[in-house]
């Protein structure tokens, strides 16, 4: 059994024949109520102390956790970043390389197309220049064999123009 520094001050003892002094026994359980009790005060206010920082550990505990998941969600949530921007990366630069070969594409028909018109143009010119040669000297046959036939004149008749057409 405990006992408090009210239990040490009303405790009585048995009287006896030649016991004690009374005084002496009262003055020193005193003496004990005192010390026991600054000893009991002291050790209240030690056990509260304690629960206080038992308290105080338990929050600064409860934060350290806090701070530990956040630092944890905060590492998951840059590495998930890194990797969606490095996706978005990729998918913009797999987009431009697509543009480009679409454009490249699209250049190379468009040259090719350029090219065989050019040809087209190119065989049309030849074929226009063999055909008016053609007609210059069939004009030019005509203009001589013109000039063989009548010395005099200078003109050729449309009769003749008309049947050198090709």
């Amino acid at each position: 059994m405990r006992l408090t520094p009210i239990d040490i001050k009303h405790y009585e003892f048995k009287r006896v024949f030649k016991g004690y002094s009374e005084e002496e026994v009262q003055d020193f359980l005193d003496k004990i109520f005192k010390s026991y009790g600054d000893v009991y005060s002291e050790n209240l206010e030690i056990k509260e102390s304690l629960e206080r920082q038992k308290e105080l550990l338990s929050h600064y505990q409860n934060v350290e956790e806090s701070l530990k998941n956040t630092l944890v969600i905060a590492q998951k949530t840059a590495e998930e970043m890194i990797v969606n921007a490095q996706k978005e990366a990729d998918r913009i630069v797999q987009e431009a390389a697509s543009a480009a070969e679409r454009i490249k594409e699209n250049a190379t028909r468009s040259l090719d197309d350029l090219l065989r018109e050019l040809a087209a143009l190119r065989y049309e010119k030849r074929r226009f220049l063999l055909e008016f040669r053609a007609l210059l000297e069939t004009y030019g046959r005509m203009l001589d064999s013109e000039k063989a036939d009548t010395p005099g004149e200078s003109q050729p008749t449309e009769e003749k123009m008309a049947s050198a057409k090709p």
